[in-house]
């Protein structure tokens, strides 16, 4: 996967929970002056960023850091595969032309056995005609 295209959709997550959060914040802080008892919205309100932190420092939010920071250690072993790939598919092209260099001294050593065996059928015109 491209990892500009990797990098836009973690950018896209991570500002859509950082702004979910903060309309939830938001609402709960607003929602908490008209209660009669507004340590209930607080107390939710503390739980879900408890629970936010919790996510940014779980493996989660960490391969998002690691996504949106360009991978570190994951593209080092992309690269080397993708040389190693790429080695391959030279070795490849180089068989592939010499498979068509071969092929082609084949059909020129066919076309000439062909041409000696018609030769050898074929009566000869002048002894024939005496």
């Amino acid at each position: 996967m491209n990892s500009g295209f990797s990098r836009f959709w973690g950018v896209v997550a991570t500002l859509g929970l950082t702004i979910s959060a903060l309309i939830f914040i938001f609402a709960t802080i607003d929602g908490s002056r008209e209660a009669a008892n507004p340590q209930l919205p607080m107390a939710g309100l503390i739980l879900v960023t408890i629970m936010y932190i919790l996510l940014i420092r779980s493996p989660v939010g960490k391969a998002i850091a690691r996504m949106l920071d360009g991978g570190g250690a994951t593209d080092q072993r992309t690269a080397e595969r993708l040389a190693q790939l790429e080695s391959h598919q030279a070795e490849w092209l180089n068989d592939q032309e010499r498979m068509i260099e071969l092929e082609e001294r084949l059909d020129f050593a066919e076309r000439i056995l062909a041409e000696r065996r018609d030769a050898a059928r074929l009566p000869d015109v002048g002894s024939t005609a005496s």
